[in-house]
C-alpha cells in the first residue's frame, strides 16, 4: 500500500452514500457489513476489503476491484460484469447463482467457494485457483477453463450455442418475409387472391 489512507465504513447506508458520490474506494474496509442489493457501478476500488460482507443480489459492473478481498463474502445471485477482479480473493465465498460476464478474473482465488448454478460468459480465468470449489449446475460460454491454474473438480456445462427461442425467431422472420412478398404482389396487382396464400 502506497501511503494511502484506509477508509473504514461501519454501515451499509454509509457505503451507499459513498457509492452515490462515486468516491474512490481503493483500500477501503467494508468488512462484515450487510450490503445486500447495493450496486457497485463504475467504481475504482483496488484492494477493497469486503471479506465476510453480505452482497447477496448485488451488482458489480464496469468496476476496477483488482486484488479485492471477497473471502467468505455472500455474493449469491450477484451480477458481476465488465469488471477487473484480477487477483481477487473469493476463498470460501458464496457465489451460488452469480453471473460473471466479460470479467477479468485472472489469478483470482475461488478455492472452497460455492459456485453452484453460476453463469460464466466470456471471462478470463487464467491462473485462477478453483481447488475445492463447488460448481454443480454451473454453465459457461466463451471461457477458456484450460488456462485456469487449478481446475474445479466439476467443470461447468457449456451453454447451448442456439438459444431456445431461436427457432421461433426464425419462424417469425420467415413469416414477416412472406407477408412482405404478399404486400409487394398486392401493390403490383391491386389485390391478393387465395392462390397467393398457398
Amino acid at each position: 500500500m502506497n501511503d494511502t489512507t484506509v477508509q473504514h465504513f461501519s454501515s451499509g447506508a454509509e457505503v451507499q452514500a459513498a457509492l452515490k458520490k462515486k468516491r474512490d474506494l481503493s483500500y477501503a474496509d467494508l468488512s462484515d457489513l450487510d450490503l445486500s442489493g447495493l450496486k457497485f457501478i463504475g467504481l475504482n476500488a483496488e484492494e477493497i476489503k469486503l471479506n465476510s460482507s453480505k452482497l447477496h443480489g448485488g451488482i458489480i459492473m464496469a468496476s476496477n476491484m483488482a486484488n479485492a478481498d471477497l473471502s467468505e463474502t455472500d455474493l449469491g445471485g450477484a451480477v458481476i460484469g465488465m469488471s477487473n477482479l484480477g487477483g481477487a480473493d473469493f476463498h470460501g465465498a458464496n457465489l451460488r447463482g452469480a453471473k460473471f460476464q466479460m470479467c477479468n478474473l485472472g489469478d483470482a482465488d475461488f478455492s472452497g467457494a460455492d459456485l453452484q448454478d453460476s453463469l460464466w460468459i466470456a471471462s478470463n480465468v487464467a491462473d485462477a485457483d478453483f481447488s475445492g470449489a463447488l460448481m454443480e449446475g454451473a454453465k459457461s460460454s466463451g471461457v477458456s477453463w484450460i488456462t485456469a491454474g487449478t481446475l474445479p473438480a466439476e467443470m461447468p456445462e457449456p451453454l447451448l450455442s442456439t438459444p431456445r427461442w431461436a427457432p421461433f425467431a426464425i419462424l417469425g422472420l420467415v413469416g414477416s418475409f412472406a407477408a412482405l412478398l404478399l404486400l409487394r404482389r398486392r401493390r403490383k396487382t391491386g389485390y391478393i387472391s387465395l392462390d397467393d396464400v398457398e
